[in-house]
């Protein structure tokens, strides 16, 4: 298999009715493209925050009495987690999907929203949630951030 980028040929991308046969459609799937890699990005990066966070309250709580209290939370924030990685899984399968059409403009496009979801959001990802003085701590070589 080789990468076009003809845009006289038509194109199906995923679904039946999304298909490019005009350069104003490749245009749009371009942008549409670029959007569901930035977001599959976005959630990567929210999910290891979530599995840092998680853990670092898991190494702060000491007491028997806290850990309980605490598993309790965390149960319901696990589910959370697990959602949120199954729509990152078919967001990152479906862009898999769009990268075997074999259109070099919107394997082009995956690059690009990859790159910028990671540009824009792993700066913020994790000084959003911290109120105050952060303190870190190293366990085996992952830095975690206290919360307050």
């Amino acid at each position: 298999m080789y990468f076009n980028s003809s845009v006289h040929n038509t194109v199906f991308i995923l679904f039946k009715n999304w298909k490019i046969n005009s350069l104003k459609g490749l245009f749009g799937s371009f942008f549409a493209v670029i959007a569901i890699a930035m977001t599959c990005e976005c959630l990567k990066l929210l999910l290891n925050h979530m599995l840092m966070v998680d853990r670092w309250k898991l190494y702060k709580t000491p007491s028997i009495q806290n850990q309980s209290v605490l598993t309790e939370k965390r149960v319901t924030r696990h589910l959370h987690s697990t959602l949120l990685y199954l729509l990152q899984l078919l967001l990152a399968y479906l862009l898999m999907m769009v990268a075997m059409t074999f259109n070099a403009w919107l394997f082009i496009a995956i690059l690009i929203g990859c790159s910028l979801g990671y540009y824009i959001f792993a700066p913020i990802a994790i000084p959003l949630t911290v109120p105050g003085d952060v303190k870190t701590i190293n366990i085996k070589n992952r830095k975690f951030i206290d919360l307050g």
